[in-house]
């Protein structure tokens, strides 16, 4: 995965860079994962050149049957918590409650289940369209008007289950003096075209890039979806490999 977002200045030069900036270790046994990073993106984190040391954030979780229940994420000045709640989630998302030392920072609840819709007439064929939707709430310090009433919209057709945009505040990121979101931010996620060199047949719902943008306004369902947006914020490209086939290579 490769990851350039604007609302850091130091973002650009770390991904022009060549060599390898932040990296996760994963601790399955002991439900642990453990983060470095060699930039200074990270306001409040990094503060070497070279891994090694300890992590600049750890990260554990909990679940109850079955399904992730709190994950909490501790660093030097903070303890991160996020409470999930799994009523009217999806695979794909969740309801949830954060805290940042204790004091509840926002909130998103879940209002029902998806609701599907018949693509308009013209638009079956598209590479995304908008087929289903689900109405959430977010509060929080900062957001802006509107955010109790919003939608993520799915893509849904041909047994695809794809998350296309979701809508968050963040009044950290919206105060920078380079940005204008008036507090909000969507995150918008392509996927691969079937047949092209990104697509995999068994794991369709794989997102290839996703995109940090200004909140959107509403727009109704069955839609072909905008997908690339014109003025974004940040980037996020994925690639993916098979843990098998790094393992073998290592191997060689």
């Amino acid at each position: 995965m490769k990851c350039l977002l604007s609302l850091s200045l130091q973002s650009r030069v770390a991904y022009e860079n060549d060599g390898i900036d932040e990296r996760l270790t994963f601790d399955w046994e002991n439900r642990r994962v453990y983060f470095e990073t060699t930039t200074l993106c990270r306001e409040g984190l990094a503060d070497t050149s070279e891994f090694g040391g300890p992590p600049e954030v750890t990260y554990s979780w909990t679940t109850v049957e079955g399904n992730v229940a709190e994950l909490t994420a501790t660093s030097n000045s903070e303890e991160r918590v996020l409470q999930l709640d799994h009523a009217n989630g999806t695979s794909l998302f969740a309801g949830y409650r954060l805290l940042s030392n204790g004091e509840e920072q926002a909130v998103l609840n879940l209002a029902g289940a998806p609701e599907e819709c018949v693509p308009l007439e013209g638009v079956e064929g598209a590479s995304h369209v908008v087929s289903a939707q689900q109405d959430y709430s977010y509060n929080a310090p900062g957001a802006p008007d509107g955010f109790d009433a919003l939608m993520l919209e799915f893509d849904t057709r041909n047994e695809h289950f794809r998350l296309l945009r979701h809508s968050f505040a963040d009044p950290v990121m919206s105060g920078l003096e380079h940005v204008s979101s008036e507090g909000g931010f969507d995150w918008v996620m392509v996927y691969p075209e079937e047949g092209s060199g990104h697509y995999v047949a068994d794991q369709p719902d794989l997102i290839a890039n996703a995109y940090l943008t200004g909140p959107g306004t509403s727009a109704g369902c069955s839609r072909e979806f905008e997908e690339v947006p014109f003025s974004v914020f940040g980037q996020v490209n994925y690639k993916y490999r098979r843990l098998s086939g790094y393992l073998a290579e290592q191997v060689e």
